[in-house]
């Protein structure tokens, strides 16, 4: 890995973000979540997706456990008071910020 991490030694926050409550896709988009969902049989219409099983399931390919993910679990597409969201609100959204940060181990 480019900066010698090992998915052992990772802690993964996931924050808010819209959930599969709210996330409902195409089939052009749906049928992109056929690797990460082969057990789901309606990724060829219109489908909710779960962005957040999708991560993690990535995660997992690439060696992180489900017990170093912790997740929020809030949708920003519901949650109008607290998240700002484009896809709910349009050109009237703000916006919103993300940070990552990578800390050596002494």
């Amino acid at each position: 890995m480019e900066f010698g991490s090992r998915p052992q030694d990772l802690e993964i926050a996931i924050g808010p973000g819209i959930g599969v409550c709210c996330f409902e896709v195409g089939p052009e988009v749906a049928i992109q979540f056929r690797a990460f969902f082969p057990e789901r049989s309606d990724l060829s219409g219109h489908a909710k997706v779960d962005l957040i099983e999708t991560v993690i399931r990535q995660l997992g390919r690439n060696g992180v456990t489900r017990g170093q993910i912790d997740t929020l679990g809030l949708c920003s597409h519901c949650k109008n008071q607290l998240f700002e969201s484009y896809r709910r609100d349009r050109e009237k959204a703000g916006r919103m910020v993300t940070a990552v940060g990578i800390r050596e181990r002494t």
